[in-house]
């Protein structure tokens, strides 16, 4: 239609050309006044009798003539305005040379299209490739025809020539969108069919073969309905019904199709009656083989019917909660597991069942869960049953609320209250024989320390004291049968102080090795004794409770003999391994009520410590810790390389069968 009306108004401006010739030539003075042309241009012009009217320089379309020779003598402004060249750059110049032609295939059309002209006097409208002076393609229609004198012979060859760019555009972009939707067609998974208003298949997509087995071809021009499963005649009949009442709308429906391999397929489609439509003139279906879904469908219809089955009857109990906790839903099972009846849950915070205690740990882990889509959280808690009591659960939650499913928190709750007292019972059973056992093993070391102690004492007693007192025998014996009396009396002073010196020096050290006579006093006034000792070899600080002090001087018994001698050990112990193995160079030893009834005693150093994670502890840790245990206590020991080691002991103050304080037993 576009095409059609350009043809025509390019016949038109063709006609206005050839029948006016004559006051054509007349209009020459306006034409001089009205555009500054070349002089060139006007004799050129004024040789071959033609001039232009303003009519023409105004006309919408472009207007070129050219005389017999080929050579442009003039062009309207329409068609410098569509090319961008001056008149005076393009008159004179050969038509078929100009700069305007897009390419030698243009150029050879354009030199035909004279040809015509000059052979039968006019020539069909061309459609050809330009470019501008501005180096852009543009497309144009132009027909051309022979302007001739009175005797008929042809003086001018006149071209009228229209702009089509844009419809050119426009025609290039349908065809693209044509061929682009054909290819969706052809290539979609879904099928695609016209029918006729008797249903008879008028076109069928490549995607027939594919979906029902035929090719497009062994469809088209057969009736749909002998296609179709004799039971959905009603259901089509029906939608049939609302298609012809209601023109235009779609209607989707689902049929059994017969497949070219005898099966029954089901079919989804969506029907478009656009009978009424003069581009379609058919019934539209788009359909696709849902076959595979709907067994999946009635698959999933089965497995739901079963796992419902199976959580009404599980021992377990599901519910689904919201973002806040809110129950959304319960499985019966709640009833067996809190005696609550299904419905008495719903809408309520699950956390307001939760133990006072477990609150803060269970809130903040369901914060996090709801944070994590599909995340999970394996724990336990205490719920309160229906009776009041408190029922520990071990619960299973998983964070489905962007699943559109379930679209909640997923919990699943089982009763293990019964599990856990068995298990604490067996654990505690466990820790009882544990500690029986090392306790049996506790006392086994000590008498194994006991011996080695006094074999030790045995030892020195027999051997260095025994060999001194010998010699110093022999001596006495010699000088009495040599000495003159002054001289005897001088050596038997000498051995006298010598022997007192023996006594005091290695006979009572090892005495009070033995049993330490000053514990008698108190157990302050020993481990100042202790710190007496040890000071010279390196300094020691000592931190006392002042009560403790006090109570102690009123009362020396204050602390039980058998706790007295325990911490004495461990102090003993601590402070010689810190003397003689950690380096250190400061001491500080401290003594304190822990708790009531308690006593703690700390020993620390500064020196280079070691990884007590890797080391089970020596003979030494292991006594102290045998100490404590047998009078009832504990005693631990943290050291770390290069952080100096802390020997902590609690031990009974009073009341040797106290309940073990436990956060005074964790030891920071």
């Amino acid at each position: 239609m576009v095409r059609e009306s350009e043809k025509k108004c390019v016949e038109k401006s063709e006609k206005r050309l050839k029948e006016q010739p004559h006051a054509l030539y007349e209009r020459v003075p306006p034409v001089r006044k009205s555009r500054a042309v070349s002089k060139w241009t006007q004799e050129a012009l004024l040789k071959r009798g033609h001039v232009t009217s303003a009519a023409i320089e105004e006309m919408p379309d472009s207007v070129m003539l050219v005389d017999l020779d080929g050579k442009v003598v003039y062009v309207n402004k329409a068609f410098e305005k569509l090319l961008g060249y001056r008149a005076d750059e393009l008159v004179g110049t050969s038509a078929l040379d100009l700069p305007t032609y897009s390419g030698p295939r243009d150029r050879e059309k354009a030199r035909e299209v004279f040809k015509e002209v000059m052979e039968k006097g006019s020539a069909e409208h061309v459609d050809i490739g330009a470019i501008n002076k501005a180096g852009e393609e543009i497309a144009i229609s132009f027909a051309a025809s022979a302007i001739k004198d009175a005797q008929g012979n042809p003086r001018t060859l006149v071209a009228v020539i229209r702009d089509i760019t844009k419809r050119k555009r426009r025609e290039e972009a349908l065809q693209a969108s044509e061929q682009h939707f054909r290819a969706l067609v052809d290539n979609s998974l879904d099928g695609s069919a016209i029918l006729n208003g008797d249903l008879t298949i008028l076109y069928e997509s490549p995607s027939a073969e594919r979906i029902l087995g035929y090719k497009p071809e062994e469809l088209v021009g057969k009736g749909t309905l002998e296609f179709l499963h004799p039971d959905d005649a009603q259901n089509v009949s029906k939608t049939l019904d609302v298609l012809f009442k209601h023109p235009g709308q779609a209607v989707i429906m689902g049929v059994r199709f017969l497949h070219k391999d005898g099966s029954w397929r089901v079919i989804e489609g969506v029907v478009n009656n656009l009978l009424h439509d003069p581009m379609v003139n058919g019934i539209v279906v788009n359909y696709r083989d849902i076959t595979e879904r709907k067994h999946a469908q009635e698959a999933l219809k089965q497995r739901e019917k079963h796992f419902r089955v199976m959580i009404e009857n599980s021992l377990d109990d599901i519910a689904i909660l919201d973002r806040d906790g809110s129950i959304i839903s319960q499985s019966p099972s709640v009833e067996r597991v809190l005696g609550y009846g299904v419905g008495e849950h719903i809408g309520k915070r699950s956390f307001d069942f939760v133990h006072p205690d477990d609150m803060p740990d269970v809130a903040a882990a369901f914060a996090r869960l709801v944070q994590n889509p599909g995340a999970t959280f394996h724990g336990e808690l205490r719920t309160q049953h229906k009776d009041g009591s408190w029922r520990i659960l071990e619960v299973m939650i998983r964070n489905f609320l962007d699943d559109p499913v379930v679209g909640g928190v997923l919990a699943n709750f089982r009763d293990v209250t019964e599990r856990k007292m068995a298990e604490d019972e067996r654990v505690e059973h466990a820790a009882t024989l544990a500690r029986a056992e090392e306790l049996q093993l506790s006392r086994q070391r000590m008498v194994t320390m006991q011996e080695s102690v006094r074999r030790d004492i045995a030892q020195q007693l027999h051997g260095s004291v025994q060999n001194k007192l010998i010699i110093l025998l022999h001596r006495l014996a010699e000088l009495e049968r040599t000495a003159s009396p002054t001289k005897l009396a001088e050596e038997i002073g000498d051995l006298r102080q010598k022997l007192a010196e023996l006594l005091e020096s290695q006979v009572r050290s090892i005495s009070h090795r033995l049993y330490p006579s000053i514990l008698r006093r108190g157990l302050v006034a020993a481990l100042r004794s202790l710190e007496d000792q040890l000071e010279a070899a390196l300094p020691i600080e000592m931190e006392l409770d002042e009560e403790l002090v006090q109570h102690e001087r009123a009362n020396p018994k204050l602390i039980p003999e058998q706790v007295r001698l325990a911490a004495y050990r461990i102090a003993e112990e601590a402070l010689t391994n810190a003397v003689k193995n950690a380096k250190a160079s400061r001491i500080t030893m401290a003594l304190g009520l822990s708790s009531q009834g308690w006593l703690r005693l700390t020993v620390q150093d500064n020196g280079q410590g070691f990884d007590s994670g890797s080391v089970s502890g020596g003979l030494g840790l292991l006594t102290m810790q045998d100490y404590a245990e047998v009078v009832g206590g504990r005693c631990v020991v943290h050291s770390a390389r290069d952080e100096g080691t802390e020997v902590t002991a609690i031990l009974p103050l009073a009341r040797p069968g106290a309940e073990h304080p436990e956060r005074a037993l964790s030891l920071e």
